[in-house]
């Protein structure tokens, strides 16, 4: 297994050297109350290579059984809502999302705690070039949903 993954790795950089191997979080289980709403998500950081194996080889995903979490802003403005094409190193590269958007990394996670707003308000300068006093109301997370499809 761990081959595999080497493997497919290794023809990613191939293609595109400046990939990185960087932590992403994978959850391992959700927490819910009785109303549906998530109390608390449970994981560990797991290398990039093997989320960008699992995407390629779906065999290696179900074997692996293994998922990453993002985030994703719903930013309105009086033209509607922001979206833009997913960069062209990402899963699903040239795709619409919502902006900002991200995976959860490393920097995001903070003594056992995700923090979500500080990753929209880092996406909203690196994707958009906005700040934080360029908003009229602070992000606010409000929803977990699953793509079991990809």
């Amino acid at each position: 297994m761990h081959q595999r993954v080497d493997s497919l790795w290794a023809q990613a950089r191939d293609a595109d050297p400046s990939l990185f191997d960087d932590g992403i979080f994978s959850p391992h289980r959700i927490d819910e109350d009785g109303n549906g709403r998530v109390t608390g998500v449970e994981g560990v950081i797991i290398p990039y290579s093997r989320f960008l194996a699992c995407s390629r080889d779906r065999d290696l995903g179900a074997d692996l059984d293994l998922w990453v979490m993002g985030v994703s802003g719903l930013l309105l403005c009086p033209g509607g809502a922001v979206a833009g094409r997913r960069f062209k190193t990402a899963i699903g590269a040239g795709a619409l999302e919502l902006a900002p958007a991200g995976t959860i990394g490393h920097e995001a996670v903070h003594e056992g705690t995700i923090d979500a707003k500080a990753l929209l308000l880092d996406g909203l300068g690196e994707e958009l070039g906005l700040s934080p006093d360029d908003l009229t109301r602070r992000p606010a997370p409000f929803a977990l949903a699953e793509d079991r499809a990809t």
